[in-house]
């Protein structure tokens, strides 16, 4: 191949890139003019399912029509969450996520995340166990937005573990010595679910993206498997990142019948004001410590 051709090639890689560019933002403008547009007409559903509900009293039919009346606010309802999460993916993917940060308790956090993740699954018989994290120090972050990330994590475990199975959730203090600054808190979500397979490892914090055959999914977010649009991991994600912080997963593979399990890492500097950069350097550098060892 002579210059002429190299310099050619190069020119078609850098248009291609920029056009795949182009088109990531033009999705994420799509999502996000789609997400703001579809919430005036979900609030007028709403707002008339509930004022019908209310005018049911004293009709013969009342109990059947309520019934009708509870399932289109439920609808309402998980459409209203599916927007939400479109709206927060486009404020991550712009880098306008705001946060208000706190000092927080981690035991405090991880404890509301299991319940609520737990009530939004209430007819699932997976157990959680949480470990001792009372001695962890507190970190800077923002309350609502941390626990919305837990939340996420612990159903997406939840999901995809079978009745009976469990999640176990602990925590560590890790830290370099000499270095206060870059002291971090690991936290660790592990099932006994369907497991991942190693080549979507990294793919399952995409957006839309989801592990199997989703033509084979319940449409229940909550029921074994359900269904969903695929966004919950990577607001986790951006949410874990906006703190400075990584996340990523492990599992020896997929498996619906031996169950192999999945393991989250979420790792969170305890001060704000570091990188995900920086917080994957010190991860990959072998510098740690754990309050452990």
């Amino acid at each position: 191949m002579d210059d002429g051709q190299q310099r050619m090639n190069d020119s078609e890689i850098r248009d291609a890139l920029a056009r795949l560019a182009k088109l990531e933002q033009t999705k994420s403008a799509f999502i996000s003019i789609a997400a703001h547009e579809l919430k005036t007409p979900l609030t007028l559903v709403q707002g008339y399912a509930t004022i019908l509900g209310e005018r049911l009293h004293g009709r013969p039919d009342a109990e059947e029509l309520a019934g009708l009346v509870a399932g289109i606010l439920r609808g309402a309802q998980r459409l209203g969450e599916i927007i939400d999460d479109m709206i927060d993916v486009a404020s991550i993917e712009a880098q306008s996520l705001e946060l208000n940060l706190e000092p927080l308790s981690l035991d405090t956090l991880v404890d509301l995340a299991v319940k609520e993740a737990l009530s939004g699954a209430p007819e699932r018989q997976v157990r959680i166990y949480i470990g001792e994290l009372a001695g962890l120090p507190y970190i800077m972050g923002d309350a609502q937005r941390l626990h919305q990330a837990l939340v996420k994590i612990i159903s997406n475990g939840i999901k995809y573990t079978p009745d009976g199975g469990r999640i176990d959730i602990s925590g560590r203090l890790l830290y370099v010595d000499g270095a206060q600054s870059d002291a971090l808190v690991e936290l660790t979500i592990a099932d006994t679910g369907i497991g991942i397979p190693p080549e979507e490892l990294e793919w399952i914090f995409e957006k839309f993206y989801r592990v199997g055959d989703i033509t084979l999914h319940s449409t229940s977010k909550s029921r074994f498997k359900g269904a969903g649009p695929g966004l919950g991991l990577t607001i986790a994600r951006g949410i874990i990142e906006a703190h400075g912080g990584i996340i990523w997963a492990e599992s020896p593979g997929y498996d619906e019948v031996c169950c192999p399990g999945s393991t989250f890492h979420v790792i969170l500097p305890l001060q704000q004001g570091s990188s995900p950069a920086r917080t994957r350097y010190l991860v990959q550098s072998g510098l740690l410590r754990s309050s452990g060892e």
